[in-house]
């Protein structure tokens, strides 16, 4: 997956924030766009739940399943300059979405 660059510092505005002593700008602003995150399954193992997880523990999140093709994709998964990143559980039975919401509590 690659991140939309909406814009990057420059070697100038860099070198401007040393020589000027202050905070240099971001080296990238990343766009927002939203993108289908396909993830293929091992025929030995088998998805019983699947969530978004973030610091307030597991949420219930949109996704199909092709068993034929053994993937799982997560439609339009939003990313952003302040969500860059997001974590997802593809879990095995309801016992580990379970075990990951008791560990974000922590």
């Amino acid at each position: 997956m690659n991140l939309l660059d909406h814009a990057s510092v420059t070697d100038v505005a860099c070198g401007d924030a040393q020589v000027a002593g202050v905070p240099q700008p971001p080296h990238w602003v990343l766009g927002s766009q939203a993108v289908d995150v396909v993830v293929s399954i091992p025929h030995d193992t088998g998805i019983a739940a699947v969530c978004a997880v973030d610091a307030s523990g597991t949420h219930d999140t949109a996704f199909v399943i092709d068993a034929a093709a053994r993937t799982v994709t997560l439609p339009s998964v939003a990313l952003d300059n302040d969500t860059p990143m997001r974590l997802f559980v593809l879990a095995i039975n309801d016992d580990v979405r379970a075990q990951v919401d008791a560990d974000a509590a922590l």
